[in-house]
């Protein structure tokens, strides 16, 4: 079982009343996060195995990035120069 603490950061969470929480920290049990809140208050109930001090950075429980640019770079070769503006198949007249 591996324990892991993130604290002293900017909480920013997806759910809550507050749209931030200053000096919190995200509990973390095999890859499973378990508890979000003021630092103080997780470290009460939470012993960690390893601790990560987040001062002065933003903690974004929970956020997955979708936006890619993967797409932009399997298409690349179709949209950009594309032949009938550099001599290609058409030229402009």
């Amino acid at each position: 079982m591996n324990r892991l603490l993130i604290e002293n950061g900017w909480v920013i969470p997806i759910a809550g009343d507050k749209p931030y929480i200053e000096r919190g920290a995200i509990a973390i049990q095999d890859d499973k996060i378990i508890a979000v809140g003021p630092t103080d208050e997780i470290r009460r109930d939470f012993v960690p195995h390893e601790t990560f001090d987040a001062s002065d950075k933003a903690i974004l429980p929970g956020f997955v990035n979708t936006h890619t640019h993967l797409m932009g770079a399997f298409n690349k070769a179709i949209t950009e120069d594309p032949p009938c503006v550099s001599g290609g198949l058409f030229s402009i007249a």
